[in-house]
């Protein structure tokens, strides 16, 4: 089976058309993009499309929409992650469902690439 992933809950309004057409997708939860209303939106359109559900954390940083690498302290950025994840995992529980996956957004994700220590932070903060 291919996996056809998309990243929603971002502000453009398009889950529902998008949703039909994909087995999982990454939820915003509230660092770029994001707030209670569309998680529980896409939430509930992923159970009802039977798609795998991923959070989809990144920088605190709805200003840049996530996309510049952001100056954090460690405690902070774990702290951001661990809540992010967790905003979403409580309203994919009360409705019944799991998260399935976790998937960095924009400039965390790409700095990981080059950022030991962010990559260490943004690890132990999923496995928490």
């Amino acid at each position: 089976m291919i996996n056809i992933n998309c990243d929603l809950g971002e502000g453009t309004n398009n889950e529902e058309i998008i949703m039909p057409l994909i087995s999982s997708c990454n939820i915003a939860c509230g660092g770029h993009a994001g707030d209670f209303k569309s998680m529980t939106k896409c939430v509930e359109l992923s159970i009802n499309h039977n798609n795998k559900i991923g959070a989809h954390p990144s920088f605190p940083d709805k200003k840049n929409f996530g996309r510049k690498p952001l100056k954090i302290s460690k405690d902070d950025l774990s702290k951001s992650i661990i809540q992010q994840i967790s905003s979403l995992e409580k309203i994919v529980k009360k409705m019944g469902s799991k998260l399935y996956h976790i998937k960095a957004h924009g400039a965390l994700y790409n700095e990981m690439y080059h950022d030991k220590i962010l990559s260490e932070i943004y690890l132990n903060s999923i496995s928490k």
